[in-house]
């Protein structure tokens, strides 16, 4: 205050570093230049760090203890693995610890609370996790926010204003004590499912994907998958049905026809992506539904494992024959949009065959059912196909 009425004086806000800045702060502590493939380690920095040098300082020196970075044979800097893989120096855990402990036991809770939600996080969700009253937790909040452990953005949006502060609090949790946050930060956003708007798939599928109930994790796992897939995010979708298969591979005895439902949703996924390994993961898919008599998984696989063109020039795909053959060996064989579906994607891949009396009976099944059934959307695709 006495300094703010000297006319001498002036104020200087500081900010944290930049990436380049990070960049120039790793070669000249370590010498040599960062390779390109290891630049990786400037962003995450900055994300961890929000810039703070001496949180970046601390984080390098235990990276280059623990050997992930390092100098190669022509001197150049070299870093491998991830920030997370490595854990956390316990200089940062210690200035974090005292900052968050001068604001007392209330405050350290609600913090704990908000780590499990993540980085950001909502007053309203992190009051139901606590069932606590929202104005009494927005004090707390507010002075987490003084302290600079906070950022406040929009109303009721709180950030951690470094992420190592959300980590240094998370790690501090047993095992069990995390669990029981995850399930009640899960029942949190169920209760709020539908009531904004949101379905919240993704967040729930992590949440419980960290406590006991695999099943529930599956279920959401797979709705954030189909919701990526309908925003246009297949890449995201690839990794949600992956996490699904992981839940359902950790359960004692998984069921095989719920594996194959979601190989033929990975398979989707994969194809939209532009993912080589789609035809494969499809193929299991349908020989594992094949197995179990699982009809429609059968088509749906059959039908998904296909492009709109043939898989290669000059060649037919006899496994993926097989498969549709056999779907179409066991379908209903009354009209419908699958049976049509099955018939012309059956024959686009006899394009290649010798047989073009065949070839020419299934297209022309396949059309007829598709003009009997006068849906324009499967006329349409049959057409095409």
């Amino acid at each position: 205050a006495a300094l703010r009425r000297d006319p001498t004086v002036e104020r200087l806000a500081l900010g944290g570093l930049v990436d380049t800045e990070v960049l120039e702060l790793i070669e000249r502590t370590f010498g040599g230049r960062l390779d390109d493939a290891s630049t990786s380690l400037v962003h995450a920095l900055g994300r961890e760090t929000d810039g703070n040098p001496f949180f970046a300082g601390e984080l390098l020196a235990h990276l280059a203890e623990s050997g992930a970075l390092h100098h190669d044979d022509a001197g150049g800097l070299v870093f491998e693995g991830s920030i997370a893989a490595q854990g956390f120096p316990d200089s940062v855990r210690e200035v974090i610890g005292r900052r968050i402990d001068r604001l007392g036991d209330s405050t350290s809770r609600a913090l704990t609370a908000a780590s499990v939600i993540g980085r950001d996080f909502d007053l309203g969700l992190l009051a139901g996790v606590l069932d606590s009253d929202s104005d009494d937790l927005l004090d707390l909040l507010e002075e987490a926010t003084s302290a600079n452990l906070l950022t406040s953005g929009r109303s009721d949006q709180f950030s951690f204003t470094h992420a190592l502060a959300e980590h240094a609090l998370y790690e501090g949790l047993s095992l069990s004590r995390r669990s029981r946050l995850h399930r009640r930060v899960a029942e949190s956003l169920e209760a709020r499912s539908g009531v904004d708007g949101l379905s919240h798939s993704a967040e729930l599928a992590y949440h419980w994907s960290r406590t006991d109930e695999v099943a529930t994790a599956i279920v959401h796992a797979r709705a954030a998958g189909r919701e990526a897939l309908a925003q246009l995010g297949p890449d995201q979708a690839v990794r949600w049905f992956e996490q699904a298969l992981d839940l359902l591979a950790s359960k004692g005895r998984p069921d095989d026809l719920q594996r194959a439902d979601l190989l033929t949703d990975l398979g989707e996924a994969q194809r939209q992506a532009g993912e080589p390994a789609y035809r494969q993961t499809l193929l299991d898919a349908a020989h594992l539904a094949q197995s179990r008599g699982a009809t429609s998984v059968v088509a749906r696989s059959a039908l998904a494992n296909h492009r709109g063109d043939t898989a290669s020039s000059g060649q037919v795909d006899e496994e993926r024959v097989a498969v549709l053959e056999g779907a179409l060996a066991t379908v209903d064989q009354a009209d419908s949009a699958s049976h049509a579906l099955l018939l012309a994607t059956l024959a686009s891949e006899l394009q290649w065959a010798p047989d073009w009396q065949r070839r020419l009976a299934v297209s022309d099944a396949g059309l007829a059912m598709a003009r009997r059934l006068a849906e324009p959307a499967t006329l349409a695709t049959v057409l095409s196909a």
